[in-house]
């Protein structure tokens, strides 16, 4: 039986002589693999439609083990216009696989699908601090996926004051009182966590910091992010040759 969907590609793998295999977050269905055949010949009409970016319509059929095959696709939009900025592109790279990493199959992703769009759509159409843009989408990605690291109180004592330490492998905050490990976080890097995990989704990217709080950010939120993953995707070793 066929069944209409919407996703954005997050990741194409070629196949056979003409087909590929597409990675795609859904609200209907959570994240799925699609077989798209015969969009690699150069005469498909759907070509354009199935490449990592794309927000597309679907019909597909099938389904088993959460496999299904395109029979008809069209474009809803595409963020391609991210191409052509090398370090925005590895940067949507690496978020992309991020999140095909650590979004299990079949899940709940309405969420996770509108944080993606949303910072593509970001990552097209403005010049924010793209530090910034890494680090938020890391710690938002994690807490969506049920990651929520604890930044309310100490885990010890639930003593608040500053500094505090925030535990990597543990996810959340330990006093200096408490403290047997963890980096070291102000009260102004402290707010930027808080914000980024609580704040609703469109308004996400709507905060500065600091230089120096910056470079804590994104070095907290990156670490936290592998920490959860279990590993880091290959694409941020290529993205850090930019960033």
């Amino acid at each position: 039986m066929e069944e209409k969907v919407c996703g954005l590609v997050i990741r194409e793998t070629d196949y056979r002589e003409n087909d590929k295999i597409l990675t795609v977050i859904t609200k209907e269905l959570g994240k799925i693999s699609i077989c798209a055949r015969g969009v690699r010949n150069s005469r498909s009409k759907n070509a354009s439609a199935v490449r990592f970016m794309c927000y597309t319509e679907f019909v597909i059929s099938g389904g088993r083990n959460n496999f299904y095959y395109m029979t008809q696709c069209a474009l809803i939009q595409s963020f391609y216009k991210i191409s052509e900025d090398v370090v925005k592109l590895s940067l949507a790279t690496y978020l992309a696989q991020l999140a095909a990493d650590i979004m299990p199959e079949c899940s709940e992703s309405g969420e996770t699908l509108s944080l993606v769009l949303n910072t593509f759509y970001v990552l097209a159409n403005t010049n924010k601090d793209l530090a910034l843009v890494k680090a938020a989408f890391e710690l938002r990605l994690m807490a969506q996926q049920g990651y929520m690291p604890q930044l309310e109180c100490c885990n010890g004592c639930g003593e608040i004051t500053s500094p505090m330490f925030f535990d990597i492998s543990a996810g959340g905050l330990w006093c200096p009182a408490c403290a047997a490990k963890g980096v070291k976080i102000e009260k102004n890097l402290l707010d930027a966590l808080r914000y980024i995990a609580y704040c609703p989704l469109k308004q996400l990217f709507s905060f500065t910091v600091s230089e120096n709080i910056a470079k804590d950010l994104y070095s907290c939120c990156e670490q936290y992010a592998v920490s959860v993953a279990g590993r880091p995707p290959k694409s941020l070793e290529y993205l850090k040759m930019f960033m």
